[in-house]
């Protein structure tokens, strides 16, 4: 019959400073005269969870464009960065307007890099912000 060892319950964090590997040593001790005892040890890999929300460089983006500005022009480059590791941390960036959806007419973003393309020419007489 063996002791049953204390276990401590401990929670990690892979981007802690706990790291992406834990290395657990147990061991196993008899009741017999003399006591004797086994060690074993294994490795854990810690694995990701999305626990971090992506935070943008900015709160507020603002930028010029001139009227006679030509389709495909880059307005502007928004940038977001998230702590997750792989998968979990990767950016993927898109356009919405609650208040007004034809806004979205004359802007897209391109979905990897961030960037705000202007796509369809702004004529002010007809734009109604």
């Amino acid at each position: 019959m063996f002791d049953i060892l204390n276990i401590f319950l401990v929670v990690f964090d892979r981007e802690g400073d706990d790291g992406k590997f834990v290395s657990v040593t147990v061991k196993a001790t008899d009741q017999g005269e003399p006591s004797l005892e086994g060690v074993c040890s294994f490795t854990v890999e810690i694995t990701d969870v999305n626990d971090n929300p992506p935070l943008f460089d900015r709160q507020k983006y603002v930028e010029n464009v001139k009227q006679d500005a030509s389709i495909g022009t880059n307005i502007l480059r928004v940038s977001a960065s998230d702590e997750d590791a792989d998968n979990n941390g990767a950016i993927m960036y898109s356009l919405s307007s609650p208040s007004n959806r034809q806004d979205l007419e004359y802007f897209e973003i391109q979905a990897e890099s961030g960037w705000i393309i202007l796509k369809k020419p702004l004529d002010v007489s007809n734009i109604y912000l």
